[in-house]
């Protein structure tokens, strides 16, 4: 493109860039598949469409079962907290860290419901480059609910590559603590870390991003402000009257 001579060499080095923080990812979503009540793990935002920078941390998308997300949630953090590798509160910028940025529950997997515009190109497109690095069962599930987007990107098929198992031993104990925490009352703990942490994200969060950007709902968390959704929707916009134009 003119003008834009060095879009070639800056794609090609966050290409190599990301497929490095995919390396790191798949090691840590190794442990972070241990945690009760997981039922897939992708990457998304940047790092899914082989785009980060250096200084990218590392979003993940986790699907969890129905009722279990704020338990999820919390066991997640701890853990990759006591990895030291969970993104830190505060910092714009905290590169190769892991952002707990989208959940969602297997009851909540058309994620159509939260955007407000019929035309969302970057929503599709965010669909579309998912990378399921865990759980692929339960990720097909989750485009069968939202095969909508196929109206903005019909020719899109997802090459679904070998993703890591979860049948083996741990996986077998991670089904008996999930059985020792359902005993105990796990709605109601999930409940009630629902009405906690609920709070906090809506609370720090700006009024203009509420419903949209940040959700904080039983069924479905998403806590990265200012996504770019908006931005490229913009954009599209603006070349498609430029485009229209020229004919």
């Amino acid at each position: 493109l003119r003008g834009r001579e060095d879009i070639i060499n800056i794609r090609q080095k966050r290409t190599r860039i990301s497929k490095e923080k995919v390396k790191r990812a798949i090691h840590y979503v190794r442990f972070l598949k241990l945690v009760p009540f997981i039922k897939s793990i992708s990457l998304c935002n940047s790092l899914s469409f082989n785009n980060a920078k250096k200084s990218s941390d590392i979003d993940l998308f986790i699907i969890t079962q129905n009722n279990r997300l704020w338990i999820t949630r919390t066991l997640s953090a701890l853990l990759l907290m006591a990895l030291g590798v969970k993104r830190r509160k505060g910092r714009n910028i905290d590169p190769d860290r892991f952002c707990l940025s989208f959940f969602a529950t297997t009851k909540s997997l058309n994620l159509k419901q939260i955007y407000q515009e019929s035309f969302d190109s970057y929503r599709s497109f965010w669909i579309a480059n998912l990378k399921p690095l865990y759980g692929t069962r339960t990720f097909r599930r989750l485009i069968a609910k939202n095969i909508w987007y196929k109206k903005e990107l019909p020719n899109h098929q997802h090459k679904l590559t070998k993703t890591i198992p979860g049948k083996n031993f741990l996986g077998f104990l991670r089904f008996m603590v999930e059985k020792f925490i359902n005993l105990f009352g796990a709605d109601l703990i999930d409940k009630w870390l629902y009405g906690w942490q609920s709070k906090r994200v809506i609370g720090g969060a700006d009024w203009d991003e509420v419903g949209i950007d940040i959700i904080a709902e039983r069924q479905m968390l998403k806590t990265y402000a200012h996504a770019k959704r908006e931005y490229f929707r913009e954009k599209l916009k603006e070349r498609l009257k430029e485009n229209l134009k020229t004919i």
